[in-house]
């Protein structure tokens, strides 16, 4: 009887990969996804390399090549988040000084009235 060999490694491999690169879609809904996207892609980088270490085949090449593809383009989403972040949050630093300043106006005219 021949050795049967186990493609489960490979197939997670492969699972995590697309999970990653779909994680992708998801930062349309929240900005944290891209982190769990990178997260499943070096997991199946992982479970895609143990396999080709015991057994190379199909699974195991096409996981490696999807986690990879997902951790280069989760890893370019989450500098775009944080550059669109930081802009953003330099932008509002006129807003929310101007809206302290009229708080202090509104408490000091308070202030007086009584």
């Amino acid at each position: 009887m021949a050795k049967e060999v186990s493609n489960n490694s490979g197939l997670v491999s492969v699972i995590f990969g697309i999970l990653g690169l779909l994680s992708i879609i998801l930062t349309i809904f929240a900005l944290t996804a891209p982190i769990f996207g990178l997260i499943l892609s070096v997991l199946g980088l992982v479970f895609g390399l143990v396999q080709s270490k015991t057994h190379k085949n199909n699974w195991s090449k096409a996981g490696i090549i999807i986690s990879i593809i997902g951790i280069i383009l989760n890893g370019v989403v989450l500098i775009i988040e944080f550059q669109f972040l930081s802009r953003l949050i330099e932008e509002a630093k006129p807003a929310m000084e101007a809206a302290r300043q009229q708080q202090e106006l509104l408490s000091q005219y308070a202030q007086q009235t009584q």
